[in-house]
């Protein structure tokens, strides 16, 4: 059972982005430490529903969006019911920080197809206008229209709970990519991650290149956490020489001498 378990939940944190996991049911005396322990989960349910026991229990892995409340059953059952909803901060939250966003099909066909157009068109009633202000909300009037003509739009939602690598152009191909893999065309929706990959890659430099040379320890942790959104499923390493190799790797000073440091503070 917990196999099945850390088999189904590790599935859905590898395929997703940015997974939402919610575990209800009646445990009874079922061991579920490990949903705490080894991905994150809270349980959520704080008052007895069962006599004086909390049988019944529900398991999130964001408890910050998520309340419970526990009322008596209308069916006959000494278990009580269970009620999840979202809660009114998340809500309000939500509501105030999602935005629709316009993308723009910026491929070279449809730019090379606007270029053709705005290049073709004959634009003599503009240039004939004697009021500067005139002639450019014309001008603006017509590659406005032209853009909307050839070049295709998709709006896009973007939540509160979305990353913050997350832009308009990934959260589309996320989006595709998961309908991709629902479909079970794994094929296609890989190719794609292989396109989503550079992209994220790309935007987390950009973030961490506004640093200073000269920030600290901490400037440089808070940007790396602002700039991850995956946790540690497992905080077990099979190999810790492996991560210790890595730090030596990139860590080590080969101009360090023992002899000199012990030397200088000597003299201090």
């Amino acid at each position: 059972m917990v196999n099945k378990f850390n088999a189904d939940l590790q599935f859905i944190i590898d395929s997703q982005t940015c997974p939402l996991s919610v575990i209800a049911g009646d445990f009874n005396s079922f061991d579920t430490t490990f949903l705490e322990t080894d991905f994150g989960s809270t349980q959520i349910v704080t008052e007895p529903t069962h006599g004086f026991n909390t049988l019944d229990k529900v398991f999130v892995n964001r408890p910050d969006i998520y309340v419970t409340h526990v009322i008596s059953s209308l069916v006959k059952t000494k278990h009580k019911a269970v009620i999840i909803r979202p809660s009114h901060d998340y809500m309000r939250l939500r509501r105030s920080s999602t935005k629709k966003m316009v993308l723009f099909d910026l491929r070279q066909h449809n730019i090379d197809k606007l270029r053709y157009y705005l290049g073709t068109y004959d634009w003599a009633h503009v240039l004939s206008c004697n009021d500067a202000n005139t002639m450019y909300s014309l001008f603006l009037v017509v590659v406005r229209y032209f853009i909307d003509t050839c070049i295709p739009t998709k709006t896009v939602t973007l939540g509160p709970r979305d990353p913050d690598f997350a832009t308009p152009l990934v959260k589309s191909l996320l989006c595709k990519r998961r309908k991709l893999r629902r479909q079970g065309k794994d094929v296609e929706a890989d190719a794609l991650a292989a396109k989503i990959n550079p992209l994220i890659c790309a935007y987390r430099k950009t973030r961490l290149s506004h640093l200073s040379s000269e920030a600290g320890p901490k400037e440089l942790w808070e940007a790396v956490r602002a700039t991850s959104t995956k946790s540690i499923v497992n905080g077990n390493l099979s190999d810790p020489n492996l991560v210790n190799n890595q730090f030596a790797a990139i860590a080590t000073d080969h101009l360090y001498n023992l002899q000199d440091v012990l030397q200088y503070y000597a003299v201090q």
